[in-house]
């Protein structure tokens, strides 16, 4: 499934209700346009640096592939529509990932139901991964992970009309 379907994309082109989703995005006035059209880019890649490739791979393994990624190389993951994620080495001496520091706080990914929020946190957890509760925020399920070096993932079940972010 592509990433911004994941993330329940909608383009400022569409309406709400052709959609069905809801939307906080403004109109793209000021967005660059390409042929005479508003454009808004997609995300095609994040990288992330750990501490250690060896310690933090089995991790990331067991993760992407339950959340539908798949392996194209040695430290590189795909969604196979556009989206990768690569993995390389922190330089010694770099500080660590903070939760409240400047920079990313978090990666969210949509589940398609609550089911596949449960059956993740039960696949990790058998993995032998440190995995926490599920919060239940009024029908919204939320499941936050960390990685060896604290990153924090988000698999959460969005019912229908729920926005992603607020």
């Amino acid at each position: 499934m592509a990433f911004n379907k994941l993330l329940n994309f909608v383009p400022a082109t569409k309406s709400v209700a052709s959609t069905g989703l809801p939307t906080l995005r403004q109109p793209m006035s000021k967005a660059l346009r390409c042929n005479g059209d508003n454009m808004s880019l997609k995300v095609d890649h994040i990288t992330i640096l750990v501490k250690s490739l060896k310690e933090s791979m089995p991790y990331y393994t067991k993760l992407l592939g339950l959340i539908g990624f798949d392996k194209l190389r040695d430290f590189v993951w795909t969604d196979n529509e556009g989206f990768f994620i690569q993995f390389n080495q922190a330089k010694e001496g770099t500080s660590e990932y903070e939760r409240y520091g400047a920079g990313m706080n978090h990666i969210g990914f949509s589940a398609p139901s609550p089911e596949f929020v449960t059956d993740l946190q039960t696949k990790m957890k058998e993995s032998g991964f440190v995995v926490p509760e599920i919060q239940d925020f009024d029908g919204v399920k939320a499941l936050f992970m960390k990685d060896p070096d604290g990153v924090r993932f988000e698999i959460t079940y969005y019912p229908p009309g729920v926005a992603v972010v607020d």
